[in-house]
């Protein structure tokens, strides 16, 4: 494509495709003058993925997770974009060029078990082992535990990812949701290093899931407001790993962390991917399969001091925290939420406090109300049967 103006789009054909990584890119390109405003306005990169698990997850299609990723898409940071089906990232290029064509746009093609393979492997071999043993292709027998989050895996299109589905046939999708999620700092960290992307990459990066706000059916439902570019705010600790948690338990303790959006800069990725690549190694040597959101957990309360936890009152609340305040205090919500007033962390530990009600407190609640409602029931009745003697 020949450049006609400074803005114009220049696509980079796929490079010659590596049989064992499947590694190709397109890439979404400008001039040098609006890389360099880029970065003085310390714009941080943004880096997703999407692979194709099963034909549907949680009801969702492969397109519904394309949709979703459509309402972000004219957010102005730089974006690195991991998958491993051609036509999926023919869809996400030109999804970006229209909504975001000043924009920077990465689209890396690997095979998902390129992405930790000593990992992959280690899952692979749990479930030929069971089957050698076992002579059977019932996975089940195996102890396996999976919180439940949410992010990017759906529909498999099995006329391109024959080869792909044979590979994984085996591998119950449990296991490889599990590895999915782990691999979250694994592409961080690849992209980091990767010829394709390093020279896109901002000091400070963030996760953010490929579906995020479900494509508007979450807190914001304006696709067109979300044209602005994310920018770290105050309470943002780059040295650390920045981690959201929804929900509180005893009054101060996170109740679940939020795995859509994770946000540091390259030296705590690395330290957080070291840490999670321990104990996910450590739960394979088990036969366990948590996801993203269970491990982090387990490393938060392990290691806090190496965590900054920020507290949101609904699951996707913590894209505030990257809002400047005069888009935060404006963007179109579809409920009240103490984050977009104020990103003060007292004050929404309070209100999120004055406001929680534990399930033991919501039990002593209901049996104060029926214990009520069986009073007044009897009130009402001794004063009918008083009402009727008198008539009567």
């Amino acid at each position: 494509m020949n450049a006609k103006d400074s803005n114009t789009l220049i696509f980079t054909p796929p490079l010659e495709q590596d049989s064992k990584n499947i590694e190709s890119n397109f890439k979404v390109s400008i001039n040098p003058t609006h890389l360099q405003d880029t970065q003085k306005a310390q714009e941080i990169t943004i880096i997703t993925a999407f692979y194709e698990l099963t034909h549907e997850f949680k009801g969702r299609s492969s397109q519904k997770y394309i949709d979703y990723f459509a309402f972000n898409a004219a957010l102005k940071n730089t974006f690195i974009i991991y998958c491993e089906n051609a036509k999926i990232a023919e869809q996400i290029k030109q999804i970006r060029a229209k909504k975001a064509p000043d924009s920077i746009t990465i689209i890396i093609q690997k095979s998902l078990d390129s992405i930790a393979p000593n990992e992959y492997a280690k899952i692979a071999n749990i479930f030929h082992a069971q089957n050698s043993l076992k002579d059977s292709k019932n996975h089940n027998n195996i102890e396996s535990k999976v919180i439940e989050s949410s992010i990017l895996e759906s529909n498999t299109n099995k006329d391109s990812n024959a080869n792909i589905e044979s590979k994984r046939n085996k591998i119950p999708l449990n296991a490889l949701y599990s590895y999915l999620m782990y691999c979250k700092s694994c592409f961080i960290l690849d992209s980091i290093t990767n010829p394709l992307s390093k020279n896109h990459i901002t000091r400070n990066l963030l996760w953010f899931d490929f579906g995020f706000n479900h494509g508007g059916d979450g807190t914001f439902y304006k696709a067109n407001e979300f044209n602005f570019t994310l920018t770290p705010q105050d309470v943002l600790q780059d040295s650390k790993m920045n981690i959201f948690a929804n929900g509180i338990i005893d009054g101060y303790n996170p109740h679940i962390l939020i795995g859509g959006l994770l946000y540091g800069n390259t030296a705590a990725w690395r330290h957080f991917n070291a840490q999670m690549t321990k104990v996910y190694n450590e739960c394979l040597s088990h036969a366990i399969f948590p996801d993203d959101q269970g491990l982090q957990m387990s490393l938060y309360r392990e290691f806090p001091q190496d965590f900054n936890v920020l507290w949101d009152t609904t699951w996707f609340d913590a894209l505030f925290y990257f809002m400047p305040e005069s888009i935060r205090k404006n963007i179109s919500t579809r409920k009240f939420t103490i984050v977009k007033k104020t990103l003060n962390q007292k004050q929404i530990l309070k209100y999120m406090q004055d406001t929680h009600i534990s399930g033991s407190a919501l039990r002593k609640l209901i049996r104060r109300f029926k214990r009520s409602t069986q009073k007044r029931y009897y009130e009402i009745k001794i004063l009918f049967e008083k009402i009727f003697q008198k008539r009567f």
